[in-house]
């Protein structure tokens, strides 16, 4: 059985989709404020990264500050810094998204 959206927006389960009804994704594609809560979900999931990109730039950053970095620092600030642009990038794509399917397209349910 599969869970459909009632035109009064509860959820149901039913064998097949009865006329009226919606899938989640339709319902929530057909509900702009939804829609824009589950961009913003998916946006604060990537965000969450950010946190943890800073917190592993701290030591390396700390080793050229103190003149002692070796190439594995630079290499590692690097790394981490194109994991940040590229989680800023996924996150761009979100916002421009419309439906829940380009969302899901762009970054799958982490």
């Amino acid at each position: 059985m599969a869970v459909y959206i009632s035109p009064e927006g509860k959820p149901e389960s039913h064998k097949v989709k009865p006329k009226g009804y919606f899938t989640k994704n339709e319902w929530i594609n057909s509900h702009p404020d939804i829609l824009s809560r589950f961009k913003d979900d998916r946006v604060a999931e990537i965000s969450k990264g950010f946190d943890d990109i800073d917190k592993r730039l701290v030591r390396p950053i700390a080793e050229i500050l103190s003149n002692s970095e070796t190439e594995v620092d630079r290499t590692k600030i690097s790394d981490l810094m194109n994991e940040k642009s590229s989680k800023r990038d996924i996150i761009k794509k979100i916002i421009k998204a419309k439906t829940v399917e380009d969302i899901e397209k762009i970054c799958p349910k982490l």
